[in-house]
């Protein structure tokens, strides 16, 4: 039986006229006739129905039982009523909604897919800027670790230096007497004790002893020096013998070297002993009238000029004749 899912006709057939049966094969339904138009029914006869009848919903036909286009069970409405499930439109729906939630889905995905490798260039920027850091870290020496200070090492007071005691006021006579002293030394060689003296002496500065004593201490001088100064200017002015020079500068009413001082002017000197010893014999036959055998024992004495055999026979020797 067909059953009429389309559009209901808009004039509908009574009872006595609707069909009965929709056979679709190419063949016009079977319809019921009213009993009016029904011919005699006679069983040796066969029955036809003395006029055929077309409902108005179904007037036409395309010639071979199939209804027209345009008619309820026409090409459109049986193409529509043929369609297979999946291109009905609520299938259609249903799929076109399943495919926009599949495309969500890949969007988001991509998303985060595309988000991880973000972080991991910059990991591996990280890895990277650390690996120079760690290899410095290597080529440099450790650091050695800083002692820990204690509460009570930070508490004690780091020791201070003692300020040095004001000196006291130089006196101005010992000021004085450090710059005779001075003086002295620029023009003349003397010793420790002989510069003392000349500062002391009444016949010379008669400075008190404390002002001497003050004077002394804060000259810079080397006596060494002032020994071999003293023994160049006598050797300059007369004619000595070494161990005559040596007493020269040792004896208290001479210059008063220490001993080592006048050694060491002795060993540094620059002088001929023989030439010494010549002029020194030259000086007695000038001043004189006396022999070579004298002056050759005055030369030698030791209480005269005490130079070496040696020497003095030099001397007498090279006299002129």
């Amino acid at each position: 039986m067909f059953e009429n899912k389309g559009q209901q006709p808009t004039d509908p057939l009574p009872p006595e006229q609707q069909p009965t049966e929709y056979q679709p094969t190419g063949q016009q339904p079977t319809i019921q006739q009213p009993a009016s138009q029904q011919a005699q029914y006679s069983p040796n006869q066969s029955w036809a129905p003395q006029q055929e009848y077309t409902p108005s919903y179904y007037p036409q036909t395309d010639g071979q039982g199939a209804p027209a286009s345009g008619f309820y069970g026409g090409p459109e409405h049986e193409s529509a009523q043929s369609k297979p499930w999946y291109k009905q439109w609520w299938a259609l729906a249903g799929a076109g909604l399943l495919g926009v939630g599949i495309i969500a889905a890949l969007v988001t995905g991509t998303d985060d897919v595309e988000a991880e490798p973000s972080a991991t260039p910059s990991a591996t920027t990280a890895e990277a800027t650390q690996e120079p850091t760690e290899a410095e870290e290597t080529d440099e020496p450790a650091e050695e670790p800083t002692p820990e200070v204690t509460a009570t090492e930070e508490a004690e007071p780091e020791p201070t230096e003692e300020a040095a005691p004001a000196e006291p006021a130089v006196p101005a006579e010992h000021a004085a007497a450090l710059r005779s002293a001075e003086n002295y030394l620029s023009f003349m060689a003397f010793s420790k004790a002989g510069l003392y003296d000349q500062l002391t002496s009444p016949y010379g500065e008669g400075f008190p002893a404390e002002a001497a004593e003050y004077a002394m201490q804060n000259l810079d001088v080397d006596w060494n020096e002032q020994a071999l100064k003293s023994a160049q200017n006598y050797l300059d002015l007369m004619a000595f013998s070494k161990a005559g020079l040596y007493d020269q500068l040792t004896s208290e009413y001479g210059e008063q070297f220490l001993a080592d001082e006048a050694e060491y002017a002795i060993n540094n000197v620059t002088v001929d002993w023989n030439e010494q010893a010549l002029k020194s014999a030259q000086n007695y036959r000038d001043l004189m009238a006396m022999s070579n055998s004298q002056i050759y024992e005055q030369l030698t004495s030791p209480y005269g000029e005490q130079f070496t055999a040696e020497q003095a026979q030099y001397a007498v020797d090279n006299l002129p004749k």
